[in-house]
Formats: C-alpha cells, sequence, structure tokens
C-alpha cells in the first residue's frame, strides 16, 4: 500500500516540478514579441525596468492618439504605452494588475481611452498577448477559468518564443502621418458600422463592465491618478450611436463616485469636444494627428483645476 501511495505522489509530484522548472524559467527570459498590435519595445521596457511614471492603456484608438514621443519630450514622466489594438477592457485590466504585481514603484497615473463601444464583446475580444502576461505573472492563473482563452494563449505564447522564429525586429504598431490636418480625408463607412452594431447600439455587457470596474478598483486601492477619455471621433459616427448617453454616462459616473478618477471627452456633446478634431482623423475613430492630440491632452490634464499634478 505504501508503496502504491509512493507511486501516486511520484506521478504527481514529478510532473508538478518539471512545469514549475519550465515556467521559472520560460517567465525570466520571456520576452513581448515584435507585433503590428502594439509597441513590442514599451511592453519589454515596463516589465522589465518596472519603473513606470505614466501607463497608457487601451485599444487602438489608445495607440493611434497618444504620441509617446510628444508626450516625453512635454514631460518629465516616463511613459509606457501598452496599448493593444483590438483588445478589450478585461485584457487592459489584465495587463495593469500584472504590471502592479510586479513593481515596487507604483505608476503616478494611469490613461484609460474608452469610447461607446468599450462594453461591447464583439468589436473588441480577449487578445493574446493574456497568454504572455500569463508567463510573466503566475498570478493570472487564477483567471484561467473567469477567461476561456488564458491558458491556451499561454501556450501560443510559449510555442511562439521557442518554435517560430520571428525574424522581423522592427514589427510593430504604426500610425501613417501626413504634412498637414486642415482638412478631412476620410468619409464614415456606414456598410462596416451596420455590419458591427446592426441596431446602433454597442450595449453594456456584464463581464466587460465587471473589467471595468476592477480597472477602476486597482487604480483605487493603489491610490493611483486615473484619467479616462474618449479620443475624438467624427460627429456623424457619434450621432449613429442610439445608447451613447446610457454608455458615457458609466464613465461621468465613475467620476463622480471616485476620487482621483477623471473623465475627458473629447467626442460630440462632451466638454472637450471640437468639430475641428475631424481634421485629425484617419478614419471615423481612429486619430492620425496623434502628436497633435496628444498636445491637447497633456494641456487639459494640467490646467484641469482638480487633477493632481
Amino acid at each position: 500500500m505504501r508503496k502504491f501511495i509512493f507511486q501516486i505522489l511520484l506521478f504527481i509530484l514529478i510532473p508538478t516540478i518539471l512545469l514549475g522548472i519550465y515556467y521559472i524559467s520560460t517567465s525570466t527570459i520571456h520576452k513581448f514579441l515584435p507585433s503590428k498590435s502594439y509597441y513590442y519595445d514599451d511592453f519589454n521596457s515596463a516589465f522589465d525596468s518596472k519603473d513606470a511614471d505614466v501607463l497608457a492603456l487601451g485599444n487602438s484608438k489608445l495607440l493611434s492618439a497618444l504620441c509617446n514621443q510628444t508626450y516625453n519630450k512635454l514631460t518629465d514622466k516616463k511613459l509606457y504605452n501598452l496599448g493593444v489594438a483590438a483588445s478589450n477592457i478585461s485584457v487592459s485590466r489584465l495587463i495593469l494588475e500584472s504590471y502592479l504585481n510586479r513593481t515596487n514603484k507604483l505608476p503616478e497615473m494611469i490613461l484609460l481611452e474608452v469610447s461607446w463601444f468599450t462594453f461591447n464583446p464583439n468589436r473588441t475580444g480577449f487578445n493574446k498577448i493574456s497568454g504572455d502576461l500569463l508567463i510573466k505573472d503566475i498570478k493570472l492563473v487564477r483567471y484561467t477559468f473567469q477567461y476561456d482563452n488564458l491558458f491556451r494563449y499561454y501556450f501560443i505564447s510559449s510555442f511562439n518564443q521557442y518554435i517560430k522564429k520571428r525574424n522581423n525586429k522592427s514589427l510593430s504598431w504604426n500610425m501613417e502621418k501626413r504634412d498637414s490636418y486642415d482638412t478631412k480625408i476620410y468619409e464614415l463607412n456606414h456598410e462596416s458600422f451596420k455590419s458591427l452594431f446592426p441596431n446602433n447600439k454597442a450595449g453594456i455587457d456584464k463581464k466587460l463592465l465587471a473589467d471595468f470596474n476592477a480597472f477602476v478598483d486597482l487604480c483605487k486601492k493603489n491610490n493611483i491618478t486615473l484619467i479616462l477619455f474618449s479620443a475624438p471621433e467624427d460627429e456623424e459616427y457619434c450621432l449613429l450611436q442610439k445608447d451613447r448617453n446610457m454608455i458615457y454616462k458609466i464613465f461621468y459616473d465613475t467620476e463622480s463616485r471616485y476620487k482621483n478618477v477623471y473623465y475627458l471627452n473629447y467626442t460630440l456633446g462632451g466638454k472637450y469636444y471640437n468639430k475641428s478634431f475631424e481634421n485629425w482623423l484617419y478614419n471615423s475613430h481612429h486619430i492620425q494627428a496623434n502628436d497633435l492630440f496628444t498636445k491637447k491632452l497633456l494641456y487639459d490634464i494640467d490646467n484641469h483645476s482638480s487633477i493632481k499634478k
């Protein structure tokens, strides 16, 4: 009987030890690979140095709106842009939590781009970068059953690291520039809009709303100033959004309910809206003149009467 129990223990213990060794070695040398979906240099620098003054999070709207070079030139703060294209608020929540789990120096400020479709489960999704985060931070394993793809993406990320050869070291998120931004260059794609939002409503997914609230709570718990902002969008695009007031009320209510949370709305009806922003856009909801918008965002933060500097 003792021999049988011993064999069972060995059967369980040896794979566990091997998995533990594999995880530790993977976590230690793991790097975020080049990708068109994010600034991989920012991710690697942030998770290696753990010295951010400011973290920026969101999806492609954040990536297209914020210019790292302009931000760093105008401030003495160390900013890491950890946005991921096509990712939802759940991914932003995991990125922030993983970073906070690994650093001894808390960021002073978090910038989170939010929009009409922040709580829509179809417009954005659960990104593969979550697997990289799990490699970096074993504490995220507790979310394995909350996010169906988390563990699967972990193995995909591991496979990419050790099996695939990625030679294009320059591959990263990129938004082309124009010489001037004095005219509007795009037309609203109604067909694309209708395919994504057939009833002109983005809706509120309960899980995404819960992750947004969890994101806010992480900032509150760690006494980090949180700046929510909605980057400029086309006026016609905004007018098609039938439930926009219901969505934006969540952001305004969050600002009212929490200390050190502020909301800057650059879309139609918002305090910071300006029709001329349409000249800065690449399409209905992505900025091309991110250097100009970054200057505007910094100006508004610096001149906000309540935001702690």
